[in-house]
Parts: structure tokens; sequence; C-alpha cells
């Protein structure tokens, strides 16, 4: 049995990967569901959204982990050891994976290099500002968000790192990658006329280029350099957002819930075939996740857990 842990407002996001392996090897639960049980099957759990969690939901969460693994659990990107946005950026940036930078306004810290743009440090919602080039620019659009209702202590001031198209000038491209288990999967990248490049924008690119991304989905030119930032994140089931600058991967993210659809529609037959071979490999790593144990269930007795509880709804929980 494998487990797939997400917050309730984005358990939707696997329902294609869910729907393709049947209830009976794959089970969608809810952190809400988790913090009430005191019986808990074993097999493999996969915890995802921790960025989205309470602290006193991850801390919880943590504890739970820790039983689950005593008893023999399979787990998938341990809640114990997550890093969070900004700290995986600056780890990647430690580690010479990227070449770009981020800062905490919240600790006082100031960008060194430009251009920058900010954004939230636990939401996916993209960028809040446009390209920023200045300390006092900075500082004007931090006092914007703030009064806007953002949070100080999730604000990023992150480094501006993409490059323009040399065939599509003014277009850009976010590329993607999944890890399941030990799995490195290509996933279909995106092309946009504004650096962003979030969704994408309808029409831009071309059939060369879907193409050019079905062979690269075969070969991955840049395998070793993907699966050592999925090392360093300590992710072993989500999905990795990344540009080509300068001809190496410069890592934006890791979304370990992913949304991951069938793609029914489109004018290019090799974008779709591509993307649905994207999907079945997915499919098909999360299938062998699965670990089967000698005993099915385990009871969770956690110290103070009901009176945690009671102290837990004292709180609000903020989700983006």
């Amino acid at each position: 049995m494998i487990t797939f842990l997400s917050t309730r407002s984005h358990r939707h996001h696997i329902e294609h990967v869910s729907e393709e392996l049947g209830k009976q090897l794959f089970r969608v639960r809810t952190y809400d569901w988790l913090l009430w049980r005191k019986v808990l099957p074993l097999g493999t759990w996969i915890f995802t959204d921790c960025e989205r969690l309470s602290c006193w939901e991850l801390e919880i969460t943590c504890r739970y982990a820790t039983a689950l693994e005593k008893a023999g659990a399979r787990l998938i990107n341990d809640p114990r050891t997550f890093l969070p946005r900004g700290s995986l950026l600056k780890a990647l940036l430690r580690t010479q994976i990227n070449s770009f930078s981020v800062w905490r306004p919240v600790d006082g810290e100031q960008a060194t290099r430009f251009p920058v743009f900010l954004r939230t440090e636990s939401a996916h919602r993209g960028a809040l500002s446009e390209l920023l080039h200045s300390q006092p620019e900075i500082d004007r659009e931090l006092s914007r968000l703030v009064a806007q209702g953002f949070p100080l202590r999730d604000l990023l001031i992150v480094e501006f790192r993409a490059q323009e198209l040399a065939e599509l000038p003014g277009a850009f491209r976010k590329h993607a990658a999944f890890m399941v288990g030990d799995e490195l999967i290509a996933g279909p990248p995106v092309t946009d006329t504004t650096w962003h490049a979030k969704f994408g924008a309808p029409g831009v690119a071309t059939e060369e280029h879907y193409l050019a991304d079905r062979e690269d989905s075969e070969s991955m030119p840049h395998k070793d350099t993907l699966r050592r930032g999925f090392e360093i994140a300590g992710v072993s089931f989500g999905r990795m957002d990344y540009a080509i600058v300068n001809g190496v991967p410069e890592i934006y993210e890791i979304n370990t819930n992913p949304h991951i659809r069938a793609l029914t529609k489109h004018h290019s037959k090799v974008r779709l075939e591509t993307v649905a071979a994207s999907n079945r490999s997915v499919v098909e790593a999360v299938r062998v996740l699965d670990r089967p144990s000698p005993q099915a269930r385990i009871d969770v007795d956690l110290p103070r857990l009901a009176r945690s509880w009671k102290s837990r709804l004292q709180f609000s929980r903020w989700q983006p």
C-alpha cells in the first residue's frame, strides 16, 4: 500500500496517478486525516506539501514519520529534513549547482547582485514583482507587499537567472524533471513570452521545439546535475522546474506535490505523445514504490497527542 499525504486543498494534484493505480494500491490522504490517527497502515508513505503546513502540523507529522520508520515503513520525502525554498536555493548555490542567489529580508539580508524579483517562500504563485535593479526599489516593493498582507517572513529576494531563446527572441522556456524513487523522468517544458514562464503561452513553441523535447526526454543530457539537485533537497518524489542558461541548468524549485494530468488536446501530435509518455513513466515509477510489510498496521501513541490537538485548534492555519 502507498499512502500519499497532501494538504486538503491540493489533494487533486495527484488524481491522475491515483486513478491509474487504483485504491487497492494507492490512497490519497490529507494531513487533517493523519493528525487524528492512532492506527496507521505501513507500506510506503509519500509526504508532500510540507511548505504548506503550520509549524505545529509539521512537528506532529515528523513524529508520525518517526513512528512509521521505526515500524518498517518506507518514507518518501522525509518531512524531518524538509528544506524550504530559500534554504534549498542557498544550498544549490553553495554546491555550485546554481549560479544565482536568494536573500531573506526578514533576516535583514540585502541583495548584492541585480536584477532580482520578490516572491513567497511557501506558496507556488510565482513572482510578486517585476525585475528590480536597486535596494531602494526592493524596499518599496517589500513595503507594498507587507501593506497588502504578505508576511515578511515568507518573502524572498531572488536573483534573476533566465535566458531568452536564441532561435526565438522574447521567448523563454522552463523545463521540468520528475523524481520518483530512484527514477529520473523528463517532464514537459513550457514556453512563454515572459520570463516568468509559469504556465506557458499557446502558439509560442514550434514543432521543432516539441521534437527536441521528445529527444531530450529520452537522453536527458543534464540528468547528473538534476539528480544531484534532488539529492541535496532530500526529495525522492516531486517535480523540479529549471531553465537552461548558457548551456547549463539553473534550478528554480522542487514541487513535492506537482499537478500531474493528462493532456488530451493539442495541435502537436508529438507534444501529446511526449506528455503521455512522461505521465506513464511517472505512474509506473510510483507503482514500484510499494513495499510489502510484515504487518499491515501499527498503533501510534504520540505523547500528549490529544492535548496538543486541542492546543492546535487555538491557532489559525494559513494555507497558500
